[in-house]
């Protein structure tokens, strides 16, 4: 039974969108609300799969209102219903968290194939726009900005889907993803205490002279995704920025044997579900080192889009061709 609740301050419009989304006998109506404050406390209480948010609502609007409910524990789907539809306001709410929006002059055609697109795609993960196949991705961008744009959205759908997350990160980053995840309603601390969300400094993998510890590497991945099954989460999500590279001795040559090295772990990894997301600012990298990594990725995010990598090699052969410098 999927459970909804609608949240819009005019009477004869609710009255509409429950008798329409009634007519589906798996749906239930559990809730509804005439502002964004009642949403919010509705939304907590009531623990729907999908809220339908009207965008202007008294007391709190619906981007506010959304914001406010995301922070729950039980996260459910959001769509949004407006009178008068945007690409403006579509980007607004899918950044800040929304599934999708539906203008309420073509809701009798659209609002129910649109409360089914969530229901097939509840279960998947997404990553630049399409739902994740693969396990392995490299995220290419120009800037640092571009591929934070990409990976803070996969962020997001985290909490909504309750997985867990496994950040790699330079201390110095920290305080910006915090506050680019924070205006995207999440809460951090929250997630923390759940031990939903964990950041890893990357200084954990190398010494304070710049060497690689690998030994110490291979043993934290090790631990990394069993950890979270035993915690209980099904699905695991590792993510991490490679710029860490430049500032190792070693540089960022040794990066393909890198990614070879764990591309076999997680690739033999089943006790979760789980996916690992590693970006490169190509204006940082040579050419050489990208092209070494791309091949030990089974997806690639190329100019914002997710594509399956053509040109994968599998890590035993990847391992054989580079003759390892470190230990397997």
């Amino acid at each position: 039974m999927l459970r909804i609740l609608i949240a819009e301050d005019h009477a004869a419009v609710r009255r509409a969108i429950r008798s329409l989304l009634e007519s589906q006998p798996e749906w239930r109506i559990v809730g509804e609300a005439t502002n964004g404050r009642e949403a919010v406390e509705q939304a907590g209480r009531l623990k729907p799969d999908v809220v339908l948010l009207d965008v202007v609502m008294p007391q709190l609007n619906g981007v506010e209102a959304m914001r406010e409910i995301l922070k729950e524990g039980s996260v459910p789907q959001i769509l949004f219903l407006t009178a008068h539809q945007s690409e403006e306001l579509l980007r607004e709410v899918i950044h800040a968290g929304a599934e999708g929006i539906v203008s309420k002059s073509a809701a009798n055609e659209l609002l129910i194939p649109a409360i089914e697109s969530l229901i097939r795609r509840k279960d998947g993960i997404h990553l630049a726009g399409s739902i994740l196949r693969e396990k392995h991705v490299a995220v290419f961008s120009h800037s640092k900005a571009e591929g934070c744009a990409v990976l803070d959205l996969f962020i997001v759908a985290w909490q909504r889907q309750g997985h867990k997350v496994f950040y790699f990160l330079d201390d110095d980053d920290r305080d910006d993803l915090v506050l680019r995840l924070r205006g995207h309603g999440l809460d951090i601390q929250l997630a923390e205490a759940r031990h939903q969300l964990r950041f890893i400094p990357w200084k954990e993998v190398y010494l304070s002279d710049g060497s690689i510890e690998y030994p110490s590497v291979l043993n934290l991945w090790a631990k990394l995704l069993p950890h979270a099954a035993a915690e209980g989460f099904a699905h695991a999500r590792i993510i991490g920025y490679m710029d860490w590279t430049l500032k190792t001795r070693a540089g960022p040559l040794f990066l393909p044997n890198f990614e070879a090295q764990f591309d076999r772990y997680f690739q033999n990894f089943d006790d979760v579900l789980a996916c690992a997301a590693c970006a490169y600012d190509l204006s940082k990298f040579e050419s050489s080192v990208i092209e070494g990594v791309a091949r030990s990725h089974d997806g690639l995010v190329v100019d914002g889009a997710l594509e399956k990598n053509r040109s994968y090699v599998s890590p035993v052969r990847s391992l054989e061709q580079q003759r390892p410098k470190f230990p397997s």
